[in-house]
């Protein structure tokens, strides 16, 4: 009996295995939300950067117009393109970021599929420890029931018997008391 009890107990081990294994992959999906959404916010930290260019620029090209009429200081130029450059090196930064971001969630989508190759692998080989397991149990208990049922064949013998001896008992009893015997 107590093989039975070692056996449910790995039984529940590889219960434990196959929750802990989903909680793992669960975790390991949450960091790749956290950063495709770190990505995503790069992105929009981007577009709001080329935007800003974008009229920087436009500025830019509405500048010679007028300088030539006298209404653009050289400090203003000289304003425009020190923040035009600010902008242009932090977009460059950001966009070695976001390649950065991309390229390391590009690796974690590809582990992503080793992640789950393996996961399935190790559910598979829980699932025939599982599986031997049951079979081993179900041997072990089918010959503990052997074992009872030959008991049990004698034990039903002493019974008949002594149900047989105890009717006769009583018949002999009653005949006696009837005054037959």
């Amino acid at each position: 009996m107590d093989s039975f009890f070692d056996q449910l107990s790995e039984k529940v081990n590889a219960q434990e295995m196959i929750r802990a294994n989903g909680q793992a992959e669960s975790e390991a999906m949450e960091a790749v939300r956290a950063q495709v959404t770190e990505y995503k916010t790069c992105l929009d930290r981007m577009t709001g950067i080329c935007q800003e260019l974008g009229g920087i620029r436009d500025q830019m090209a509405a500048l010679p117009d007028h300088q030539a009429e006298g209404c653009v200081s050289d400090a203003a130029i000289a304003d425009l393109k020190s923040r035009l450059e600010e902008l242009t090196k932090e977009s460059d930064e950001r966009l070695q970021r976001i390649a950065q971001l991309q390229e390391s969630l590009e690796g974690k989508m590809g582990s992503r599929d080793d992640f789950h190759n393996e996961c399935v692998r190790l559910y598979r080989n829980v699932q025939s420890v599982v599986k031997e397991e049951t079979e081993k149990t179900s041997e072990a208990l089918t010959a503990e029931v052997k074992a009872l049922s030959g008991r049990s064949k004698v034990t039903l013998f002493f019974a008949v018997m002594g149900f047989l001896m105890g009717t006769a008992a009583a018949a002999v009893t009653v005949l006696i008391h009837f005054g037959v015997f």
